[in-house]
This record gives C-alpha cells, sequence and structure tokens, in this order.
C-alpha cells in the first residue's frame, strides 16, 4: 500500500536555479510527450495510473520555496491536497479526436505553453483523450524537476502501471553540479584549468577552418510562444543513430540539423 511521506526540503542545484530564475522571464519550460497507445483504456485505470505516478516519483509532488539565502526544493506529503492538486492538474479531453493528427499537434502546442505554477500546484500536466482503439495521453513536465531522461522513466513506469504491472517507489536525488568539472583533489586543480583552456584554443581553430552557417533570426526585445512540429519518420530510431554515426555526430545533433 502507498504510504505517505513527510514533506522534504532539498536545495536546487546551478541548473535548476537557472530554471527557476528564467522561468518568469522566458516562460515554463515544459517537456511536452504524446503516448499512443495500441490499445483502449478504461479513464479510471489512466486515472489511477497517472496518480500512482505522482506517488512513486516524489519530484512530481515538488515545489520551490523560498529559504534563507537560497531557493530549495520542497516535496508535498502524499496526503488529501495533493489529490486536489492532481485534479488540477489531470484532465480528460474527449472532445478532441485522437486520429486527427492537426488538432493533436494543436493542442500539444498549447500545453507547450501552458503555464506551471513552481511554487504552488503540480509540476506535471495529464491528458487523457479516450478512443475505442488508440488512445492517446499527453504527458508535460516542468524542466526543474526532471530532464529528457527522468521523462522516459516516467513515460516508461505509466505504461506498466496500465499493464497492471508495479514500480518502485523512487528516491528524491539532489545531485550537484560541482562533481561534473571539480577534479577530486584540490592540486589537480591547475591541469584542470590548463586542459580547460587548451580544448577552448583547440575547438576555436577547429571552428575558424568550418564555415558555419547561422537560420536567420528575428531579434525581439520580448519573449514569445514556443511552438513545435509533429513529423512521422518512416524508420525507427535505430537506423537514425547509425545515419548520425556515419557523420561523426550525436543523434541530437544529427536530428537538430535535420529541422533545421
Amino acid at each position: 500500500m502507498i504510504q505517505a511521506v513527510e514533506a522534504i526540503t532539498h536545495a536546487l542545484n546551478r541548473t535548476e536555479h537557472g530554471y527557476a530564475a528564467i522561468d518568469g522571464a522566458a516562460g515554463t519550460m515544459v517537456q511536452p510527450y504524446m503516448i499512443r497507445l495500441n490499445a483502449p483504456v478504461a479513464e479510471d485505470d489512466v486515472r489511477r495510473a497517472m496518480r500512482s505516478l505522482v506517488s512513486h516519483h516524489p519530484r512530481l509532488r515538488g515545489v520551490v520555496a523560498p529559504g534563507l539565502y537560497f531557493y530549495r526544493l520542497r516535496i508535498l506529503p502524499d496526503d488529501d491536497l495533493v489529490d486536489q492538486l492532481f485534479n488540477v492538474a489531470y484532465r480528460v479531453e474527449a472532445h478532441i479526436n485522437a486520429h486527427d493528427c492537426a488538432a493533436l499537434e494543436a493542442y500539444q502546442n498549447q500545453m507547450l505553453n501552458e503555464v506551471m505554477p513552481l511554487e504552488r500546484g503540480l509540476s506535471v500536466h495529464l491528458r487523457f483523450i479516450p478512443h475505442a482503439s488508440q488512445p492517446v495521453i499527453f504527458f508535460c513536465l516542468h524542466h526543474l524537476f526532471g530532464d529528457g531522461r527522468t521523462c522516459m522513466q516516467l513515460v516508461g513506469d505509466l505504461l506498466k502501471l496500465l499493464n497492471g504491472q508495479t514500480i518502485e517507489m523512487q528516491a528524491v536525488e539532489t545531485p550537484s553540479m560541482l562533481g561534473a568539472v571539480a577534479p577530486a583533489h584540490w592540486w589537480q586543480w591547475p591541469r584542470q584549468i590548463w586542459r580547460s583552456r587548451q580544448h577552448k584554443v583547440n575547438e576555436a581553430k577547429r571552428q575558424a577552418g568550418l564555415h558555419i552557417q547561422q537560420l536567420p533570426m528575428q531579434t525581439t526585445t520580448h519573449f514569445s510562444v514556443n511552438a513545435m512540429r509533429q513529423h512521422r519518420v518512416s524508420v525507427g530510431s535505430a537506423v537514425l543513430r547509425q545515419a548520425a554515426r556515419k557523420l561523426g555526430v550525436s543523434l541530437n545533433t544529427f536530428m537538430v540539423s535535420a529541422v533545421a
């Protein structure tokens, strides 16, 4: 049985502070995922699975709380108040045609620009579009509370719950970003700084021999809405990854170049 946990707080790391700082100026940084199921599912089962996901992943119950010197991540207890917040975050959109690609793209763009309150409410928006054969689920998470890898785990756990499987309770991790750049011992700092400097010099030399093309940009005095496009590719991700490796780039770089 899922038990309620005590409210706990953790300091935000540097990246999380960055997302919190830019949120008010640039707008909510949402990661929108659309999941099309291959079989019908009852709305009660979807709601139960999504609520269980909020219980097993405490970061989905996270809010940004001001501290004495820094903002902190506060995890809300899994109680009736979270039930009320979940009722706001979860919604059934039966009026949308789950097979209308244009309607789904428009709705996903709408969710991409919805505001998520960092200090009040859940950091995730959940939508269910019922259908007789292939229902659709929208899952949107604020980037402050998790990255793309986190979303993949959440999607995987959601599918497990919909298939009647159990998932594990996830611990609240607060990784420091310092470990990615700092050496293990203080006497290694000079070498680390020298290597960083050499990397910048070598990168500048490499870029000097390249013809870098920049997409046309329109400078504005303020931020506008975000937008996305859906596109169905005819091959799987393994084929795309192989094509990227032949070009000597990552799959992410390959996809961004293709979109550009």
